[in-house]
């Protein structure tokens, strides 16, 4: 409680009096009230570092989520593209072997030479 209350600086003076008041040793009261300076110095750093850490790991989900998007549009791309470029071999693989011959790949030529549909 004490802690939180030095955090929020909630009558915190309160607690650090209370010590001072009720101890004889001068060391002891100085390192009380070094200790409760120190905590007020640090304490809104660690929590400011906290949320930064927040902050900062949004925007990298973002940004990470974002150049998931473009590599999926990039596969369905690539995906569309081997898909035509299947048809394109399996119209020029006339006698459905499995390979280009030199002939169907002429006959493929002459085709699309002379506005024949390919």
């Amino acid at each position: 409680m004490t802690l939180l209350q030095i955090l929020t600086l909630d009558s915190w003076t309160n607690t650090a009096r209370l010590v001072q008041n009720n101890s004889d040793d001068m060391g002891y009261i100085l390192l009380v009230w070094f200790m409760y300076v120190l905590f007020i110095l640090l304490a809104p750093l660690m929590m400011l570092n906290c949320l930064n850490a927040i902050f900062v790991e949004g925007v990298i989900t973002k940004i990470t989520h974002k150049k998931l998007e473009k590599v999926k549009e990039e596969m369905d791309h690539k995906k569309l593209l081997l898909g035509n470029l299947e048809e394109i071999f399996r119209k020029m693989d006339t006698s459905g072997d499995g390979y280009v011959s030199r002939m169907e790949l002429n006959d493929a030529f002459m085709l699309t030479r002379w506005g024949g549909a390919f």
